[in-house]
């Protein structure tokens, strides 16, 4: 097994992109970590089914910290479950935002739960893999996805207490045929209050949010406005306060 073309695009402070070829077809993924002999974290393409062989590969690498250096190999499994390692490569991330200095509280940690949701994909339940807890785990590197609401996709949250919030954290999920991306969306706080319309074109993004003030915030839902229908969904929401 040959690997061609490896190469890392579209890095930033928390993503970054592995992509090359085999030359022959396999399942993939990539082992990655701070130092060549600790390639303690794995990624996997995740347009790749159980059982799936190809010959081009493209595996995201998500939730990296920024301003670091990363060591990464790229790993083939032939349908025979023979595994091959490409040589090692190393990327560096860059600098992160202001707000990542700032605490998150719509998280589940912080006691924030969902209450209400369109759907989760294949009638899950909101703890399922593709559930509406993915939204609010902190993790980008997992998601929630409905069950083709397309723009009528929405997740109601309750932060347990009020908490008065400064900045919204906003990346929708995507899937490669470029469906399940939500372009716009709006925030209804307390029942009272909405904010937006908010413009989230590339779902590679997370968008930064600065409200003018600090909005007192207790229940929250995020509503679809515009989207490239399909399974839509979120791969985090995110509340920051000073």
């Amino acid at each position: 097994m040959r690997f061609t073309n490896v190469r890392v695009e579209d890095v930033g402070a928390y993503r970054a992109v592995i992509r090359f070829e085999t030359s022959r077809e396999a399942s993939c993924h990539v082992l990655f970590g701070r130092a060549p002999d600790a390639l303690d974290s794995s990624a996997t393409d995740p347009d790749m089914k159980p059982g799936t062989y190809l010959t081009t590969h493209e595996v995201p690498l998500e939730d990296l910290p920024p301003q670091t250096t990363l060591h990464f190999v790229a790993v083939a499994t032939d349908p025979k479950e023979v595994e091959f390692r490409s040589d090692p490569g190393q990327l560096t991330t860059s600098a992160g935002v202001p707000v990542d200095s700032l605490t998150n509280v719509a998280v589940l940690q912080a006691g924030t739960v969902v209450t209400a949701v369109s759907s989760n994909f294949a009638a899950g339940t909101n703890a399922s893999t593709w559930g509406a807890n993915n939204a609010i785990d902190g993790q980008m590197a997992t998601e929630w996805s409905t069950n083709m609401d397309g723009d009528n996709a929405f997740l109601e949250a309750d932060l347990g207490t009020s908490r008065d919030v400064q900045f919204i954290g906003y990346r929708s999920r995507k899937m490669s045929d470029g469906t399940s991306i939500v372009r716009k969306f709006e925030l209804r706080v307390n029942d009272q209050l909405t904010l937006g319309p908010y413009d989230t074109p590339d779902p590679d993004v997370r968008y930064v949010i600065e409200l003018a003030s600090p909005v007192t915030m207790r229940t929250v839902r995020m509503t679809a406005i515009e989207t490239t229908g399909g399974n839509t969904g979120l791969k985090e929401l995110q509340l920051f306060v000073p």
